[in-house]
């Protein structure tokens, strides 16, 4: 999922257990951004490649 974030580098969902409520609200935040990343690309791609009647 991480492969789609557009404002995190991160390569893995961490798990939040360990960070508390800014753990939980970090993973929040970094699955909004790869969500975001992902609508994109799954938009871009259906532009690009769908047939044309």
């Amino acid at each position: 999922m991480c492969d789609f974030c557009e404002k995190f580098s991160d390569k893995e969902v961490p798990d939040p257990y360990y960070g508390g409520s800014d753990g939980f609200n970090y993973v929040i935040d970094l699955l909004l951004d790869a969500c975001n990343g992902l609508l994109v690309h799954v938009t871009q791609n259906l532009l690009t490649d769908s047939p044309r009647h």
